[in-house]
């Protein structure tokens, strides 16, 4: 899974955290583990130059300030080499303890872009770094390094926030091809950590609620006929209200087939998915929370989703953040969609459910026809699981 795990060192709280973590990790894998402390030397050079017209008259002659500037200069990196060094052997004691062998790697720079950096040259498969850095104020805000990192990486990177208690791991399930790389990683986490696995899928029938809730208020009832609003609404309760919960719910059965010989339970939310997978972590004292870095909704632009970026900022515990499935081993469901075929009158069928919910009617529908060795999509095909789904449960006049 991982063969090289990058631990970003500061000296707070949460980077020895992460770096106990990182250790307990690579010595079940059998990773290598390569240990960074990235100082800024630089940015303090530029405050002082920035600072040189406001010092006393006696020290703004040109020889006297080069003496101060090769001296502040020669202060600031023997300073931050000698912070390097403690925190090094700190952590590379730790590391022998646990019988892990570490590299080590000193940088100058601004600290994300090293990392990112350090990542793209040693292929790194994992980053492991704080919540927070040595600048916490305590206001519930992450730190910014890690921030950027998070939404930057191109590997898989987990934000260490307390030691682990051999509690819970979550894992958001919502039948992406992320996700589904996602739930092998929890799977080695769970099992490295000693911990239950649990297999979370949330959904959020009440948007859609509000919506319409919103359309009646601000359309005149000439307006609403004339957009069909109550035979949408109608249809959008029966997909959103039966549909939607049962497609997560096959999300779920078919995730918790593959993680047999697990302790493994199930469970189906309803609500703002990052709030309810946050919520339910807390309820469990959860240990790690694991989440693709995307869902099905990723766009080009996108550098992470929305739900994956709200529980690494927000969550109280530790969080991985996988890499999208095509930087890993490429899912299942990512091959089918390659191949399998839709016949002209299914694909009519699937553009009228609401696009909301189409990435996934489509790949629990593909799903089902490969499962029967099928390698099209018919209307029958499409008729028969869409019932079995509750998609578009009423008679198909009620849908126009």
């Amino acid at each position: 899974m991982y063969s090289k795990i990058l631990v970003a060192l500061d000296g707070s709280e949460y980077s020895l955290i992460g770096g106990a973590i990182a250790l307990e990790l690579a010595k079940n894998i059998g990773a290598e583990v390569i240990a960074a402390h990235i100082f800024d030397a630089r940015l303090h050079s530029v405050r002082f130059r920035e600072m040189e017209s406001t010092l006393p008259s006696k020290y703004q002659d040109q020889n006297t300030l080069k003496e101060l500037r090769d001296a502040h200069n020669d202060l600031i990196f023997e300073g931050f080499e000698a912070l390097s060094k403690g925190y090094m052997e700190q952590f590379l004691e730790k590391a022998r303890e646990n019988g892990v062998f570490v590299s080590q790697i000193q940088k100058e720079g601004r600290n994300y872009i090293q990392l990112l950096q350090i990542a793209e040259d040693q292929n790194i498969n994992l980053i492991v770094l704080g919540a927070h850095g040595l600048g916490n104020l305590n206001d519930g805000n992450t730190g910014s390094n890690m921030n950027r990192v998070v939404r930057l990486a191109r590997c898989d990177v987990l934000i260490a926030r307390r030691n682990p208690e051999k509690c819970t791991t979550i894992i958001g399930i919502d039948g992406s091809g992320e996700a589904s790389g996602a739930l092998r990683r929890a799977m080695v986490w769970s099992r490295t950590f000693g911990t239950s696995l649990h297999l979370v899928s949330a959904y959020d029938p009440f948007f859609h609620i509000n919506v319409f809730k919103t359309m009646a208020y601000s359309l005149s009832p000439e307006r609403q006929k004339e957009v069909g609003l109550i035979k949408q609404e109608s249809l959008h309760e029966d997909i959103i209200d039966d549909g939607l919960g049962k497609l997560y719910r096959e999300y779920l059965d078919l995730a918790y087939a593959k993680c047999k010989g697990m302790d493994v339970e199930c469970h189906l939310l309803q609500g703002k998915a990052f709030r309810k997978i946050i919520d339910y972590g807390r309820e469990v004292a959860a240990d790690f929370i694991v989440l693709g870095r995307f869902g099905h909704h990723r766009n080009d632009i996108s550098q992470i989703g929305s739900t994956s970026e709200s529980v690494a900022r927000l969550s109280q515990t530790n969080v991985l953040i996988t890499g999208a499935a095509s930087n890993h081993e490429q899912s299942s469901n990512e091959k089918t969609h390659v191949t399998i075929e839709w016949d002209d009158d299914a694909q009519a069928r699937l553009d009228r459910i609401p696009h909301f919910a189409r990435p996934m009617a489509r790949q629990t529908i593909e799903n089902c026809v490969l499962s029967k060795g099928g390698t099209k999509v018919t209307l029958a095909d499409f008729q028969e699981i869409a019932q079995r789904f509750g998609m578009g449960s009423r008679k198909e006049s009620g849908n126009e």
